[in-house]
């Protein structure tokens, strides 16, 4: 590897884009970056400021998306670089120190790798309820491992000591070499926060090179808050519509993934069901709208009509 770029698709979050922006501009090595590519997904050009006030520190350029979209905005993004890595990273994450010296030694030490992602630490998590998630085929944490399954769900690492072959990337900070990005496009049917964009990128890359690592070396601080909050109708209904879409597209014709879907799916329920004993602010009305948006997946699964709607 020689260069590398950068593409961030933003979209309202000024504050954590710029102190994303400054923990890049302390990074050693930083004279191999090429480029940053700025790709702002906000109606009102939120991003537009921030990105103007880096431009002189970095090569930078702004682009405004009209569509609403994180997949659109990467290939977008991707289209504007001009090196031989590509890395892309959410607009609210920060860079640990050496991320890019240890993306460069990753790169070098493993020439027939197809792309490569940094870690972040895991929060506290209910034992309980990991073993729970892991009998459904639910998002669970485990030691070192990264699959992927039929529920469009995943396993992720929580201690991963060396690199570690992996079946997918979460969507924070992953990088790829510009020769299957070319060769592998993102999904443009996925839409806003494109629910399961990540596994279906990284896993499609993965099926076709198996080549794709976790490096523990490349550390990023994700600040994304996760808090028990209500599920709006929208999201709820786009983890359905998205989930057959992407059970169909990345295990066609399997019974057996079918299968497994459709108990993740009451695994899910059984979660709403359970926080409701436990009397959790806005658990019914989650429950409602969970089981609302399985029966309008079911009956009603065209995702061209989705995307209409929510546009």
């Amino acid at each position: 590897m020689n260069t590398f770029s950068i593409v961030i698709v933003t979209y309202g979050r000024t504050k954590e884009l710029e102190e994303l922006l400054f923990s890049i501009s302390e990074q050693p090595n930083i004279e191999l970056l090429t480029k940053i590519i700025i790709v702002d997904n906000h109606p009102n050009n939120m991003g537009e400021k921030v990105a103007v006030n880096f431009s002189n520190i970095f090569n930078l350029e702004y682009i405004d998306n009209k569509v609403n979209s994180l997949t659109h905005g990467r290939s977008i993004g991707f289209k504007a670089t001009d090196s031989d890595v590509v890395i892309f990273f959410d607009d609210d994450i920060v860079l640990e120190k050496d991320y890019f010296s240890n993306l460069i030694s990753f790169y070098k030490d493993y020439p027939h790798a197809s792309g490569m992602q940094g870690i972040f630490d895991v929060d506290k998590y209910s034992k309980l309820k990991n073993t729970f998630n892991r009998l459904f085929w639910l998002f669970n944490y485990t030691s070192n491992d990264y699959k992927v399954y039929p529920s469009i769900q995943a396993s992720y690492g929580t201690m991963p000591n060396d690199v570690t072959s992996c079946e997918w990337f979460s969507g924070t900070n992953f990088s790829y070499r510009k020769e299957v990005l070319k060769e592998i496009p993102f999904d443009l049917k996925l839409l806003k926060y494109c629910e399961g964009e990540d596994i279906d990128y990284s896993f499609r890359v993965y099926k076709k090179f198996r080549n794709i690592f976790i490096n523990p070396s490349c550390k990023i601080k994700h600040q994304a808050a996760i808090t028990s909050r209500e599920i709006g109708e929208e999201f709820a209904l786009m983890q359905e519509v998205y989930g057959i879409y992407l059970l169909n597209k990345l295990f066609p014709n399997s019974k057996k993934s079918k299968y497994i879907y459709f108990v993740s799916r009451i695994g899910k329920l059984l979660l709403f069901f359970i926080e409701i004993l436990m009397l959790r602010s806005g658990s019914f009305k989650n429950f409602l709208i969970y089981c609302k948006s399985l029966k309008k997946a079911y009956y009603n699964v065209d995702i061209d009509k989705f995307n209409k709607d929510i546009l």
